[in-house]
């Protein structure tokens, strides 16, 4: 009986008290992103392509089934344009490309009339690869789950982009678990609370 009573008082701090850091931090974090160029597109990017994007290693990959995609769309001399940009850029390129058109004027009018008339699913496939979470103009606050990494592509009107890497670390307000005898720490795993994303503020500055 004594059992059965200490189960259920448990089950009940539990629905109270859920896990710390779900409570204290949630399970998404606001990142405000600024350049100091005004009115700078903006492509936040999650999921897989994210991870490889901020390891420069594995972006090959990713690049190569974009060009294999695009291709037959795209007329060479616009592929070999692109292909001028390193491989992370590359990526954001296309990415801006297919959400903010004309914020890349310092690519050929041909090669952004090319991408402009990409069919509407080929459009829709890349984007997909890619994982396009939010899109916008600077400044911009956006919520992003902090279970994961995540590519700010940021491009003014008529510059390459730069690209900022938002990663996830372990949150120590789960630490806070241990006052209430590790109940929670179940609630913040599956929830994600269990992590932090940083940085909070990106500031993007190319120079005037």
């Amino acid at each position: 009986m004594r059992k059965l009573t200490l189960v259920a008082t448990l089950m009940a701090v539990a629905g109270v008290q859920t896990g710390c850091a779900t409570i204290f931090s949630g399970t998404s974090t606001k990142v405000r992103i600024e350049s100091d160029v005004p009115e700078a597109s903006v492509v936040v990017i999650g999921g897989g392509a994210a991870s490889m994007i901020l390891k420069a290693q594995k972006i090959a990959g990713l690049a190569d089934r974009i060009i294999a995609k695009l291709s037959p769309h795209v007329p060479k001399e616009s592929m070999d344009e692109l292909r001028k940009h390193s491989l992370e850029e590359m990526v954001g390129i296309i990415a801006v490309s297919m959400t903010s058109p004309m914020s890349l004027m310092f690519l050929s009018e041909k090669t952004r009339d090319a991408i402009a008339k990409i069919p509407a699913p080929v459009r829709d496939a890349v984007l997909s690869m890619i994982g396009i979470e939010a899109v916008g103009k600077t400044p911009m606050s956006v919520s992003l789950k902090k279970q994961g990494s995540y590519a700010i592509v940021v491009a003014p009107e008529g510059k390459a982009p730069k690209i900022v890497g938002l990663k996830s670390s372990f949150d120590f307000m789960v630490l806070l678990n241990v006052l209430n005898l590790f109940i929670g720490v179940p609630v913040d795993i599956l929830t994600g609370a269990w992590f932090d994303l940083g940085p909070e503020k990106v500031v993007v500055r190319f120079g005037r």
